[in-house]
């Protein structure tokens, strides 16, 4: 082994090279069975690795459906949400919570029900964040969502991706 390049160095002789041809062309018992087997297997371990890759692919296909659900469910929630009346603009960043009279009509309030205490005589139906792409975060996944950001902030600034440059126009 030649340690200055790591290379192992092999020698072989013009008699290595020289194929046997009795033995290439001569048939013994079993070597059909043989190749029959190995074709077997080879068949087999190419079906093992189509079927592993869709494995991945049919999990992936779970997720992104699981994914898709959610964006819709956000969607409609979000959808029902702006339609409720209100007497106010409501600001990215804000937190507003929505009530339902006795009427069964719905409202958006800048009170809490805390602040409105146990005089309200309406339903509090729930409590939410507007973010600045007009969607709602109910008050409950703020700090999920707060979690999320962070780590997609960190991803941004990981040295190990390639840097991202925004040009302001």
């Amino acid at each position: 082994m030649d340690e200055d390049n790591n290379k192992v160095m092999v020698s072989v002789t013009k008699d290595d090279l020289i194929l046997n041809s009795y033995r290439a062309t001569r048939k013994e018992c079993g070597d059909l069975e043989r190749l029959l087997i190995a074709l077997k297997d080879s068949n087999e371990q190419v079906k093992n690795t189509a079927l592993n890759k869709l494995d991945v692919i049919g999990e992936q296909i779970k997720f992104l459906q699981k994914q898709a659900r959610e964006i819709l469910e956000d969607a409609t929630r979000n959808t029902e949400l702006h339609n409720i009346p209100c007497n106010f603009v409501k600001t990215p960043g804000g937190i507003y919570h929505v009530y339902e009279r006795p009427s069964g009509e719905k409202l958006w309030s800048m009170i809490s029900p805390e602040e409105f205490g146990p005089s309200n005589k309406n339903t509090h139906l729930g409590s939410y964040r507007m973010e600045g792409d007009r969607s709602f975060t109910p008050l409950d996944k703020i700090n999920e969502r707060a979690n999320n950001r962070q780590f997609a902030e960190k991803l941004l600034q990981s040295q190990d991706l390639p840097a991202l440059e925004f040009k302001k126009e």
